[in-house]
């Protein structure tokens, strides 16, 4: 890349990374970088979508787009700044739900998103749609949830909620490419569908695919809780931003 200065003009060089070089993080100035992240969103970032190893090993003071740790729930912080992803509903009667929703991505076992059909009007969970944007695309190959009490690995014995889980189920994804939209609507692709779930632990394993966007359906009008909805990667993601 080249640069023509005119005649007389003072020239600024501006190093990131190497040796003497300004950190990758500093963004190599003192303009923050600006990102658009929806239409009524703007974010001061770098990285957005927050998958750049800005520590990769050994390679001291390079950048590589981000590789996925197999035992992280990439859910985990899925709606900061950061990130840019967001987790809701489409479903307008469901949207007092909202609020809760952290409580399933939080790494904790004694918080949970709860379901009551006394708070539904009467039709109950079947329908609700909650839709997780993950703010990046990545190669995701297992999705798990479960309610308090169910899982060994974050035990809450203060609510004795193992039976409570969801009994019917439909997982959809969408890869976040522009082909893969329709009019402006995404286009899902159905990759777990269990009308008749009897797993407390629901956990489901895939080929690995790139998901940019996520939705569960419930397909059961019983009450259920979800302590921990967890989505797992491996690979490194296939595409990543740097703004200076």
């Amino acid at each position: 890349m080249s640069y023509q200065v005119p005649v007389g003009a003072e020239m600024e060089v501006v190093q990131l990374g190497g040796e003497g070089g300004l950190s990758w993080e500093s963004g190599g100035g003192e303009i923050p970088a600006l990102v658009i992240l929806d239409a009524a969103t703007v974010d001061q970032s770098n990285a957005p979508g927050g998958v750049i190893d800005f520590a990769p090993f050994e390679r001291e003071r390079w950048i590589f787009p981000q590789q996925a740790d197999t035992t992280d729930n990439i859910l985990i912080g899925v709606n900061s700044k950061k990130r840019g992803g967001s987790v809701f509903t489409p479903i307008p009667s469901f949207r007092f739900l909202e609020a809760d929703f952290p409580q399933m991505f939080d790494d904790d076992g004694n918080t949970a998103l709860v379901l009551k059909s006394s708070g539904t009007g009467g039709t109950g969970a079947f329908g609700l749609l909650i839709e997780f944007d993950l703010g990046a695309i990545f190669g995701v190959n297992r999705f798990k949830f479960f309610p308090r009490n169910a899982d060994p690995a974050f035990p809450a014995p203060d609510f004795q909620s193992q039976d409570d889980f969801l009994k019917g189920y439909e997982i959809f994804v969408n890869d976040g490419q522009p082909e893969s939209r329709r009019e402006g609507s995404l286009i899902w692709e159905t990759v777990a569908f269990e009308g008749q779930n009897q797993e407390a632990v629901v956990d489901v394993r895939i080929p690995t695919r790139f998901v940019r966007f996520l939705r569960l359906k419930s397909l059961t009008a019983a009450d259920f809780e979800i302590a921990e909805f967890q989505v797992f990667s491996e690979g490194f993601v296939p595409q990543a931003v740097y703004i200076s």
